[in-house]
């Protein structure tokens, strides 16, 4: 599978980037599948993937494969390339891929929406919301002291862990970037304070067997999240062009969803106010 995709033509000549899939046919997926010595038995089912486009290939007398089409300019052949080696092997901290941060996640994105998609009538109220919510965030970080970014998953949720013979198997690196270790914890809790506090003691404890956890890291939870909520929005605008998107996404960019965006907005600033997660 890692060969494959290492291999995968990414498309970079690619004149209308708003159709950026439009040759990954049935001929095309299997011709690309069995170009690396792989017989296909012409059973293709797609995966829920809207970045990158993620097929299972039926492979004769073989298991399936999880074959991968990269958005032709989103990451460079290196980057691509990185996000492989993590899954084997976690040493080195990236030379490419960025990092969650702030201006990233937070600032470019309001740019982004604040500029193109927001309408008229939003504009103030996203704009004077952001700007508080931006400045909870960076406070949140200062009072982090010696905070250490490390390789990260960047979107570990529950549906990208698949269990197997009772083994978790972590899927989709596609935002695998430089993080805090927190990262890759606060988006397996679920359910009210009480629940997320008995489940985030939980995966602690798990994850102490494997690497040491700072408990100070617990205070990035909500404004990690803040930034999330950003991010998804201004990913969904940068892919607006694509068809995808408008079929898969019917109410964004609606006055409706911007209405509903600032207000879940305005909910998350209060909840930067609370104080953060605690270990029983």
């Amino acid at each position: 599978m890692n060969k494959w995709e290492d291999e995968t033509p990414r498309g970079d000549d690619q004149k209308d980037v708003s159709h950026p899939f439009d040759t990954l046919t049935p001929g095309f997926l299997i011709d690309a599948v069995e170009s690396l010595g792989f017989y296909c038995d012409g059973r293709l089912f797609p995966l829920n993937s809207y970045e990158n486009r993620v097929y299972q290939v039926g492979i004769e007398d073989a298991t399936p494969m999880i074959a991968k089409f990269y958005r032709p300019q989103r990451w460079s052949e290196a980057q691509i390339r990185e996000e492989h080696e993590f899954c084997f092997e976690l040493v080195k901290p990236f030379q490419h891929r960025p990092a969650i941060t702030i201006e990233d996640y937070g600032c470019a994105s309001v740019v982004l929406i604040g500029e193109q998609f927001i309408p008229a009538s939003l504009k103030d109220s996203y704009f004077s919301l952001t700007t508080d919510l931006l400045q909870a965030v960076k406070s949140q970080f200062a009072l982090v002291n010696d905070l250490t970014f490390i390789r990260s998953h960047g979107d570990c949720h529950g549906g990208n862990i698949l269990w197997r013979d009772d083994t978790a198997n972590f899927v989709d690196f596609d935002d695998a970037r430089m993080a805090p270790a927190v990262q890759d914890l606060w988006m397996l809790l679920c359910g009210d304070r009480p629940r997320q506090t008995a489940q985030l003691s939980e995966v602690v404890e798990g994850y102490n067997e494997f690497f040491s956890f700072h408990p100070k890291e617990l205070r990035l939870i909500e404004p990690l999240r803040t930034l999330r909520m950003l991010h998804y929005a201004a990913w969904l605008a940068r892919r607006w062009t694509d068809p995808a998107f408008p079929r898969a996404f019917p109410w964004f960019n609606t006055e409706r969803y911007w209405g509903e965006h600032i207000l879940e907005l305005r909910e998350q600033y209060a909840a930067l106010q609370e104080p953060p997660l605690t270990l029983f």
